[in-house]
């Protein structure tokens, strides 16, 4: 196993996030349905420091569309292609991957939404021979960034556009395996939604951030659309799902978070070239 050393974040939110996701894949299990939740190892020892599990043999959604160089839905079939040729010992089918691709975008995407995780870029967001998945659970409950007065995001499903191409449509039998794992999902956190009520309750006095008034938890239920029927619920979240495609937010947090990571790079090329310089100095000397 290969581990990652992480300074400045509390894990803590990454750990309760992988146990809640281990007991929903479970229930899934449970209602004959899949459980394509890809759960990594998460220790913290500190509040502001641990030890994450990389995930071998995995990429970044952002990886995709720069190595391809090309639009959403060709860079993400390229990608796969290039990994049956990298793989000669891959038994899957690209069909087979693209639909548990579909399968696993459905269950995170309601996920993600139901438990209002935030700071969602394409770096945060994974793909591996096993399907899509996220990382990174620093924001929780709703608590979304902004930048400079401007929203990065809203509590609104993360559907793309480009999401969208990569199914092939709404005719396609992928945006068909999409919906229906979506809304199984859904299902299932709905049916069980006071169990997971609980498990964020229990964490409210653990002094963990996000997770600490009556408000936060409120969020997971206020997601959970209680007050309309199964059945209307259900339709709702298919046309906000539609709705989605077309939201620009995605893109201008994209945006914002590859500006943040070019002026850090831009910011402390100066500094390496000064002291790499003064080190020439000095052994001159």
């Amino acid at each position: 196993m290969s581990v990652l050393v992480k300074k400045g974040d509390d894990l803590r939110k990454d750990q309760l996030i992988m146990g809640v996701m281990k007991i929903l894949g479970r229930l899934l299990e449970e209602n004959g349905l899949r459980n394509l939740f890809q759960c990594y190892a998460c220790l913290s020892t500190s509040e502001d420091e641990g030890l994450i599990e990389i995930v071998p043999n995995s990429i970044t959604i952002g990886d995709v569309y720069n190595d391809a160089n090309s639009i959403a839905a060709s860079a993400m079939n390229e990608e796969i292609s290039a990994s049956k040729k990298r793989n000669e010992s891959l038994r899957d089918s690209i069909e087979e991957m693209s639909e548990r691709f579909a399968a696993s975008l459905g269950q995170y995407m309601m996920f993600v939404y139901l438990a209002g995780i935030g700071d969602r870029h394409n770096d945060n967001i994974m793909l591996n021979q096993n399907g899509y998945f996220h990382i990174d659970f620093g924001h929780i409950l709703g608590h979304y960034k902004s930048k400079m007065g401007i929203k990065r995001e809203t509590h609104s499903f993360l559907f793309t556009k480009a999401y969208f191409n990569v199914l092939g449509g709404e005719t396609h039998p992928n945006f068909k395996c999409f919906l229906e794992n979506a809304l199984g999902c859904y299902r299932v956190i709905r049916r069980n939604h006071t169990l997971f009520y609980a498990l964020f309750e229990l964490l409210r006095d653990s002094g963990i951030d996000e997770i600490d008034s009556d408000q936060d938890t409120q969020f997971f239920l206020d997601s959970c659309h209680l007050e309309m029927s199964e059945e209307e619920a259900e339709q709702w979240i298919e046309k906000e799902i539609r709705k989605a495609v077309n939201s620009k937010l995605p893109v201008i947090n994209d945006f914002f978070h590859v500006l943040r990571h070019a002026c850090i790079v831009c910011s402390t090329r100066p500094l390496e070239w000064t002291h790499r310089n003064s080190n020439r100095e000095s052994s001159v000397e």
